[in-house]
């Protein structure tokens, strides 16, 4: 494919027609090509993007009310602070899109004796998600070199040095309703685009999920609070099959020797189940080695 913009390491290019060639994109004709193919070139950082966007006053206003990132230029400006400390383990950084499934109906049929499986996927309109990539643990505590992490929370200058890539496969999984189908194995994979406007929403969507980098390291600092409690055996953590009974929702099978998830009891409380309706029998009280 021929993408029409590309993100490079100074500017927005995009495809002349008439020199057959990539041209720098000016700020007057930045809104023409939001709606076009979108490719990013290998090195360029989250820093190099908010560079370029920052070239754009008119682009940068815009975004700032598009993707509620009204504190675009505070999080600009955070991303070329000397970040306090190097703490992320992340490799990369990638935009995807998903697609959330509604329904996946498996039927079987025995054309000559032979058993053909048909599935039909009826699915959401696709999102796009902006992630961090580094190396991790899987569920069975098996390391793995690739596992995704939310940057919503993140410093920005925790992050700006880091290489943002575009990721042209989606995978459509079944839903959790449809049993029958192994959740883990795609239904289908196939090739997807970005314009340009889709690359720069999901990332300036993401970073101000809190609003502004005070809100941020507000939700950092309340979140290490919560955590420190559960572990000092301060509280009585809420199982996650607990809030799913209450809820309604068939438990969710944690692999053997897996990690098992416990939620602070705000946070059962945020997903509508009341905390003091669990039997302290059901609750799960951490202890540490200093404890």
């Amino acid at each position: 494919m021929k993408y029409q913009v590309v993100i490079r390491k100074d500017d927005f290019y995009e495809w002349d027609e008439d020199s057959d060639l990539m041209v720098p994109v000016s700020s007057d004709r930045v809104f023409v090509v939001l709606r076009k193919s979108c490719n990013i070139d290998a090195g360029v950082t989250l820093g190099d993007i908010f560079r370029i966007v920052d070239k754009h006053d008119n682009l940068k206003e815009f975004l700032a009310g598009y993707s509620w990132c009204h504190a675009i230029q505070a999080f600009h400006d955070q991303a070329f602070e000397p970040p306090v400390e190097d703490k992320s383990r992340l490799t990369h950084l990638e935009i995807c899109k998903f697609f959330d499934t509604k329904t996946a109906t498996e039927r079987k049929k025995h054309p000559g004796g032979l058993r053909e499986r048909i599935i039909t996927i009826d699915y959401e309109e696709p999102w796009n998600d902006f992630i961090g990539i580094g190396p991790g643990e899987d569920w069975d505590k098996t390391p793995v070199d690739k596992m995704r992490y939310s940057v919503s929370y993140s410093p920005m200058n925790e992050i700006a040095h880091l290489e943002v890539k575009l990721v042209h496969t989606s995978e459509i999984y079944p839903p959790y309703s449809v049993k029958q189908l192994e959740r883990n194995e795609p239904l289908l994979k196939k090739e997807v685009w970005f314009t340009l406007l889709e690359v720069l929403d999901a990332i300036y969507w993401d970073i101000s999920w809190h609003g502004t980098p005070e809100g941020n390291a507000e939700f950092l600092a309340d979140l290490d609070c919560k955590v420190s409690e559960i572990e000092s055996g301060q509280l009585a953590a809420i199982p996650l099959e607990q809030v799913e009974k209450r809820l309604g929702i068939e438990p969710t099978e944690t692999p053997e020797g897996g990690m098992k998830v416990v939620m602070h009891p705000d946070v059962a409380r945020a997903f509508g189940v009341d905390p003091d309706s669990i039997p302290l029998d059901d609750k799960e009280i951490l202890r540490n080695d200093d404890t």
